[in-house]
């Protein structure tokens, strides 16, 4: 952890946030690359994790507590708009309401892809047998397929530092500057 400090310390204090485009670049890659390797496993292996006869139960809500934490993990999962502030000034002479609302439409739509796909090739993947943290079923498994999504879920992990220090940043500088110069 504190090497992933020291190699991320660069990138975590750079001033706009276009200046990491490069861990945008690598973040999409290492959750497609996650999303990959489940299809992958899905149509080599098949189902051989998922021990379920029955699909169908796939496709039933059992309206309890349990739907409810669902809908929290929704919202935590559509928390980027945090750095709305941030990328929208970043898109400098192209900044405009419309393209903020078509760069927000495009986070809304890929997240969605992404959550939707990768519990739809979970569910499949390891059926009755899902843990509430799908990496729990990866880390049981002991292929190829298993190091190779742990090494993507790293990367995933690495790259969202910046974009959660980003915010953090501003917000303590902004704090600094009023303290200093009561600027506001």
């Amino acid at each position: 952890m504190i090497l992933l400090a020291i190699l991320m310390l660069p990138v975590v204090l750079k001033k706009r946030l276009e200046e990491v485009k490069l861990v945008a670049v690598l973040l999409f890659i290492a959750i497609f690359l996650f999303i990959t390797v489940f299809i992958l496993q899905l149509v080599i292996d098949g189902t051989v994790e998922n021990d379920d006869e029955d699909f169908s139960k796939y496709y039933k809500v059992d309206w309890n507590m349990s739907v409810v934490s669902g809908f929290n993990i929704m919202v935590t999962a559509y928390a980027y708009q945090i750095l709305l502030y941030p990328t929208y000034n970043s898109m400098g002479e192209n900044r405009s309401y419309k393209a903020g609302l078509k760069a927000v439409s495009i986070g809304n739509g890929l997240s969605f892809v992404i959550y939707v796909s990768l519990g739809i090739l979970s569910i499949y993947n390891f059926g009755s047998n899902l843990h509430a943290s799908v990496l729990s079923n990866v880390n049981e498994e002991v292929n190829v397929y298993s190091y190779i999504v742990r090494v993507a879920f790293l990367i995933v992990l690495a790259c969202h530092v910046p974009y959660i220090f980003f915010p953090i940043k501003e917000s303590a500088l902004i704090i600094i500057d009023e303290a200093l110069n009561q600027s506001i």
